[in-house]
């Protein structure tokens, strides 16, 4: 596709939905955009509804304040639409419409790069069985998914790298300027991606939060966001996938054993307070105990944090690691920013690359008005 080479050629191809995508990703309102360009707030409806095309110059201006290349705009590109019903929300309260639909334009962006990166990568073929059948008994259904994936004995050595190796694409976003966005995961796009989010995650989270995600990609072929069955079900599904009855139950304690439990933490990989509900599920603690137990490590502030949570977050790797191998044929981060129309600074986001490169910054001199120019380095 030959890309166009001005603001004018962009308007003559416009796009309605990669506005709408672009505003969304960028956290701006219609009327927010509809200002910071000089338009009404119904202009911009009328372009994203495609009733009417955007001149070059607000082409120009969008492109600026969206901090997005002209070309964005342009048609031509393969593109996937995802709507609030299409993904596993955890939950609709907290979390605003907006905010939602601006997490889902990250993975619309997930799934552009994914299509690109198969150009020259192949990755790992998709497994995910279809569990739908045991919906009734999701303990069933995560044994079944161990013994289909050969998985030995024990704990998951590590949960995101096993979902990777089995086809799915794991990204982590960032939303902590909302902080009200909760994981999520959606099949929608047909290769199915699961979302954790950076600012909640301790790697004991992390990792239970993923395999709650898989549980709906396994169990629930039908959306319903936030619904309080298919989350339970999932729960118990995670419980069992991470800590198989079979293999947990006869080292959980009898009683109230924070030490033991904090062990148990290491070796299995998950937090405190899931353990103990298992000891419930699994009646070697009384309802009694357990609610003692839980009210213990709400005083210890482990609710929230849990001593032994030091590890570093399980992250994804598939994605920058097959750009990796792209690379060694010539590909590079600029091939993927003029493909997909994005600074090459998103597409490193999106690859879930960190920035390492030193952090400039402007400090005021606490004796003089001047503002001295200062460099410092962050890790």
């Amino acid at each position: 596709m030959v890309r166009p080479v001005d603001a004018a050629t962009v308007a003559a191809v416009f796009d309605p939905a990669r506005l709408t995508l672009a505003r969304e990703s960028a956290a701006y309102s219609k009327r927010d955009l509809a200002e910071a360009i000089g338009r009404t707030p119904s202009a911009v409806t009328q372009y994203e509804a495609g009733l009417s095309r955007p001149s070059g110059p607000v082409i120009d201006a969008c492109a600026a304040v969206l901090s997005v290349p002209i070309g964005f705009f342009a048609t031509g590109r393969p593109r996937l639409q995802l709507d609030i019903g299409d993904a596993h929300f955890r939950s609709l309260r907290s979390a605003r419409a907006a905010e939602r639909r601006r997490a889902l334009t990250m993975v619309e962006l997930v799934w552009e790069l994914t299509g690109q990166l198969t150009h020259h990568v192949r990755l790992p073929p998709l497994d995910l069985p279809d569990l739908t059948s045991s919906l009734t008994e999701p303990a069933a259904a995560a044994r079944t998914l161990r013994a289909a994936w050969n998985m030995a004995p024990g704990p998951v050595p590590h949960m995101v790298r096993l979902l990777e190796s089995r086809g799915l694409i794991v990204a982590f976003l960032d939303f902590s300027d909302s902080g009200r966005v909760d994981a999520f995961s959606t099949a929608a796009g047909g290769r199915p991606i699961i979302v954790l989010t950076t600012e909640k995650g301790t790697m004991l989270r992390t990792r239970f939060t993923a395999a709650h995600e898989l549980a709906h990609l396994v169990l629930h072929t039908e959306v319903i966001p936030g619904d309080v069955a298919h989350e339970r079900q999932a729960d118990a599904f995670a419980a069992e996938f991470l800590m198989p009855a079979a293999e947990i139950a006869s080292e959980l304690p009898t009683r109230i054993d924070l030490p033991a439990l904090l062990r148990l933490q290491q070796r299995w990989g998950t937090s405190v307070s899931a353990l103990l509900y298992r000891c419930r599920e699994l009646g070697t603690l009384t309802e009694a105990s357990y609610k003692r137990a839980m009210m213990k490590i709400s005083r210890l502030g482990w609710r929230t944090r849990e001593p032994g949570e030091e590890f570093p977050i399980e992250r994804p790797a598939l994605l920058a690691r097959a750009f990796e191998l792209a690379s060694t044929r010539g590909v590079t981060i600029p091939t993927f920013a003029e493909a997909l129309q994005l600074p090459p600074a998103r597409v490193r986001a999106l690859f879930g690359m960190t920035d390492t490169r030193p952090l400039l910054r402007l400090v005021k001199n606490s004796s003089d008005t001047r503002t001295d120019h200062q460099h410092q380095t962050t890790f």
